[in-house]
């Protein structure tokens, strides 16, 4: 499949009889979402934050989904909520807002939530409220990709450190922390 992974999420690191460390061990889960194209499905929701994909069909292969908008929600330290919406661009370039301002290759900080967007990139960085000082780390990263010399532009949404919920976790990802490997 020539789009997958569509998101992953690293593997958590377990010590027997201590607490865990939160996605350290450098490997990831891979996920690939079958079903009807024109989709919206929540992949994390939680307390403090929640991340929703529209999946469409492919242009090269309608038979495919691909994911075209990544919709963030999140609270920062002042209990604050921000949304954050990157979508991507015939050129495969991202579009990000972030509480309805468009952020084009700059930045954006409040109270621990940021959002960094740099052409192709979006790194969006979430408190995790009630957790200490682990954040949720996401990536967003619009591609162009040829397949059979035709051009698809698609979204792969990368998790990339903080994925310590709370039992109330759920989404496709859900609660991997409670999950040893």
């Amino acid at each position: 499949m020539f789009s997958s992974p569509v998101y992953t999420v690293p593997i958590l690191n377990f010590t027997e009889g201590s607490s865990y460390k939160c996605n350290t061990a450098g490997y990831p889960i891979c996920y690939q979402v079958e079903g009807k194209p024109n989709r919206f499905l929540n992949l994390i929701s939680d307390n403090c934050v929640s991340v929703n994909a529209h999946y469409v069909a492919s242009e090269v292969d309608p038979g495919e989904n691909v994911i075209k908008v990544i919709g963030v929600v999140g609270t920062d330290r002042a209990n604050l909520c921000h949304y954050v919406n990157v979508s991507i661009t015939g050129d495969g370039t991202c579009e990000a807002t972030v509480d309805g301002e468009e952020l084009a290759n700059d930045s954006k900080g409040f109270h621990g939530f940021a959002v960094k967007h740099r052409n192709r990139l979006v790194r969006i960085d979430a408190p995790n409220c009630g957790l200490g000082s682990e954040h949720l780390v996401m990536w967003v990263h619009c591609q162009k990709v040829l397949l059979n010399a035709m051009p698809q532009t698609l979204i792969k949404f990368i998790i990339n450190r903080g994925l310590c919920q709370r039992p109330s976790a759920h989404g496709l990802i859900g609660r991997l922390d409670t999950i040893e490997v």
